[in-house]
């Protein structure tokens, strides 16, 4: 069963803590834990169902296998402006939201066919996403002394995978906190400012086009998109990290030509030094998680991730860590 954390006035749901192994007999080493924060998409919450079944998907998964080296617990949000976090609904919305259902609640709210849902889309979408990147550096930061108090566990690594606005915050996570590892951003985008452009652009009358100028992209915004956009962040970064993208090729809100993915995995392959990437676009498929995207996750984070060996300076933490209640307990008797 998930347990319910508060982590600094952040609630996170964690999942696969009953899964943890239990040292063998005589034995007082156990396996170093990995972290996988899991994140939801635009307009929806931690525990939706696919989010549910996506995190206890990974816990399961992982248990299974026999060759990983490290323990799985995954770690799922609501993002901001998401779930107990909403503060303002329509600032979650595009420019235009298509379908009918909201065509109709447009024509309720007797907004006109030019009229736009959400006029500040572009600064909300990077800020709700760069928020998310930043939660998870902060969770980084707190959350082993919420799950371990007692240093019952050392974490080894943190990965970080996402689902569409989760994707772009996965993309944040890894170009900007080296203690991520590995990252699966899931028809997500390396760069917000691109993406946007070309949804702004392509953006249909009499709503749109939109021009790629003021009050859309404020210069305030656009340097913004330059500082902290994964695709614009130096190559340097990339050094060591795994990654697994994955989108759908008949994926039009963001398209992994169109949305800047393509060109970038191009990129990593090409120039950045010790970053294993792989990217898979699964045919016939639209703006969806689907299940073997989520099958292709596990596998991912286990091969990669989970049954590689732990880096030497996380195995010196490991090992001061768990000589740390004997050391402890050698002094104390020594006082008696």
């Amino acid at each position: 069963m998930p347990a319910t954390l508060v982590v600094g006035g952040l609630p996170v749901t964690v999942y696969g803590l009953d899964h943890l192994t239990r040292p063998q007999p005589g034995q007082t080493a156990t396996k170093p834990v990995a972290v996988a924060f899991l994140l939801h998409g635009r307009g929806q919450r931690s525990d939706d169902k696919l989010m549910v079944r996506f995190a206890d998907r990974l816990v399961q998964y992982s248990h299974d296998q026999a060759t990983t080296v490290k323990d799985l617990v995954v770690v799922t949000f609501d993002q901001r402006n998401h779930g107990h976090r909403l503060v303002a609904k329509d600032r979650q919305l595009g420019w235009l939201e298509g379908g009918k259902r909201r065509h109709q609640e447009r024509l309720d709210a007797g907004l006109e066919p030019h009229d736009l849902d959400n006029p500040s889309h572009a600064a909300d979408m990077m800020a709700m996403q760069v928020g998310t990147a930043r939660d998870v550096s902060f969770l980084v930061d707190f959350l082993p002394a919420a799950l371990f108090p007692n240093d019952e566990r050392t974490v080894a690594d943190w990965y970080c995978a996402g689902i569409s606005l989760g994707g772009h915050a996965t993309w944040l996570a890894l170009a900007h906190d080296p203690r991520i590892s590995l990252g699966v951003p899931i028809i997500g985008s390396p760069s917000t400012h691109i993406l946007l452009s070309h949804r702004a652009s392509n953006l249909p009358p009499p709503a749109g086009p939109l021009p790629l100028a003021p009050p859309y992209f404020p210069a305030s915004l656009v340097a913004l998109f330059a500082r902290e956009d994964p695709a614009n962040v130096e190559l340097e970064r990339w050094d060591g990290r795994s990654v697994l993208v994955l989108s759908g090729e008949d994926d039009q809100l963001v398209n992994y030509v169109h949305g800047g993915t393509e060109a970038f995995v191009a990129r990593l392959e090409n120039e950045a030094k010790r970053c294993k990437v792989e990217a898979w676009v699964q045919p016939k498929t639209g703006h969806a998680c689907t299940p073997e995207m989520i099958e292709r996750t596990c596998e991912f984070i286990c091969r990669e991730g989970l049954a590689a060996p732990v880096a030497a300076s996380a195995r010196g933490g490991i090992e001061a860590a768990q000589g740390a209640p004997a050391a402890a307990a050698t002094a104390a008797r020594g006082k008696m």
